[in-house]
């Protein structure tokens, strides 16, 4: 097992145990109003959409998908190319990922290490903020004054508003995420720093939901935290599978991300 750790500098999770648990009770109450796509569906694949072909040469999305046999109805993730890379087992896989996953995140080590490192990442983070939050400030005026002055070109007839649409509609989209950018800085400079304890504490209640009875749930872990799977056979029976998990912010920006590749032999 070969494993390496990169931290990017994005903004960590500034999340209070009790938003935590009111996001969740929303998300449970969405997974348990889901009986019809759950009728559609017979298999939940818990890693939809993140399983990729380890092929260099082909790199595709492996689809999940079903068969029935001798009455038996039997799942698994299949390349989307035409590679020749073969099928893995749907249960094989999710065991193997599910397995990785709680070893890399969920661990008391795991658990205490990324709690560690968001918040030393976070005082990084805090320390450069200040010569940030003037810049967007500027930009942001300057873009606000530009859009009042086509809207009072438009009002007085010497422009077309048709003309100027496409203008518009992009710099409102920028004008929103400059917004979002000052929000973020000021709230990192406006908060000392993060409770370690607090995202133990969030960790441990997903760790719960990993491990849980419902497939829904668990898919609900499974997707927040891994990134990508690629899976590639090998000559001799074995699989090599590279696992991607990131551990996110409430805002969904990319914080720890951690790389461990590995083979499963049959």
């Amino acid at each position: 097992m070969e494993e390496q750790t990169v931290i990017t500098g994005a903004i960590p999770a500034i999340i209070s145990i009790e938003l935590w648990e009111k996001v969740n009770v929303i998300m449970k109450m969405r997974a348990n109003n889901s009986e019809k796509a759950k009728l559609r569906a017979k298999h939940v694949y818990l890693l939809s959409g993140k399983v990729f072909c380890g092929n260099d040469e082909c790199g595709k999305l492996y689809a999940g998908e079903s068969y029935i046999s001798r009455g038996r109805e039997y799942g698994y993730y299949k390349c989307s190319g035409k590679c020749g890379n073969k099928s893995v087992d749907k249960g094989l896989l999710e065991e193997v990922i599910v397995e990785q996953l709680n070893n890399l995140c969920f661990t008391n080590n795991a658990m205490k290490s990324i709690a560690t490192r968001v918040s030393a990442l976070y005082r990084e983070r805090r320390s450069n903020v200040a010569d940030e939050i003037e810049p967007i400030k500027k930009e942001l005026s300057s873009l606000v004054v530009k859009l009042n002055n086509w809207i009072d070109l438009i009002g007085e007839g010497l422009l077309d508003r048709a003309v100027l649409a496409g203008k518009i509609k992009e710099a409102n989209e920028k004008k929103t995420f400059l917004e979002s950018q000052l929000l973020k800085t000021q709230i990192i400079r406006s908060n000392n720093g993060i409770n370690e304890e607090a995202i133990i504490f969030i960790l441990k209640k997903q760790k719960h939901l990993l491990f849980s009875s419902s497939l829904e749930e668990r898919k609900q872990v499974v997707q927040e935290f891994v990134d990508s799977v690629y899976v590639l056979h090998k000559e001799d029976g074995g699989i090599d599978i590279k696992l991607n998990v990131r551990v996110t912010n409430g805002g969904g920006e990319l914080t720890l991300l951690k790389h461990l590749t590995f083979q499963y032999q049959k």
